[in-house]
């Protein structure tokens, strides 16, 4: 108890995971606005930084990024406008505290 008490203190918080994209299939910038638009309205993404053939996404503090949901969220919007975005390439970055609030 004293040792949570301590981390309280001193402001430790929880690590967000976060992870690097290379995509496949976006060669404009409506694409990036489409993905942007899917993929960051995945539940606990707490920073999405989306580009022409990457993207960043960081966790909320204390979770994991859902890869799975990711992927489905791509996959739902190839269906629904007959488009090919893909994820070649997936690097998980060091992870760094959270902001604290």
């Amino acid at each position: 108890m004293k040792f949570l008490i301590l981390l309280s203190f001193f402001g430790v918080t929880a690590l967000a995971d976060t992870y690097e994209y290379t995509l496949t299939g976006m060669t404009c910038s409506g694409c990036k606005n489409m993905v942007k638009s899917a993929v960051c309205a995945v539940p606990g993404i707490k920073d999405c930084q989306v580009e022409i053939g990457s993207m960043k996404l960081t966790s909320e503090e204390g979770k994991t990024l859902d890869q799975h949901a990711i992927t489905e969220a791509l996959e739902a919007l190839n269906k629904k406008n007959d488009s090919e975005y893909k994820i070649a390439k997936a690097t998980e970055l060091k992870s760094k505290k959270a902001d604290k609030k």
